[in-house]
């Protein structure tokens, strides 16, 4: 957490936690006080327990099968993204539906979400 000050307003910046293990205890004295003292929270987004919600964005901008992730990619980037996917447990062309952002998340995603960590 970060604590912007100047002589009449405090701005306290929260890095968010997109995936944590179940049962993780993130709050602090420190990040309890900054809520109970603020006057307004804002957020990057509102909570995503809706999957419909997130399935319906991911479908809309993750997507572009008109355009095969691997002809967006030059041909050595294509080898290392076959890599990571075997690396982790997925076959490349599970990826080609899938805009460069969307491909990167999944490769980036899967062990965490192996190792326990929840979306």
């Amino acid at each position: 957490m970060w604590v912007i000050k100047d002589d009449d307003s405090t701005i306290y910046l929260l890095g968010t936690f997109h995936m944590v293990k179940p049962g993780t205890d993130w709050r602090s004295a420190k990040i309890n006080d900054a809520f109970a003292s603020s006057d307004e929270v804002w957020l990057e987004a509102t909570e995503g327990d809706d999957p419909t919600m997130i399935q319906s964005l991911a479908m809309k901008y993750g997507l572009d099968p008109q355009h095969p992730l691997s002809s967006k990619l030059p041909s050595d980037a294509r080898a290392k993204l076959d890599e990571a996917a075997k690396a982790m447990g997925l076959r490349s062309a599970m990826l080609e539906p899938l805009r460069p952002w969307m491909a990167a998340l999944t490769i980036t995603v899967a062990p965490l979400m192996r190792a326990g960590y929840d979306p």
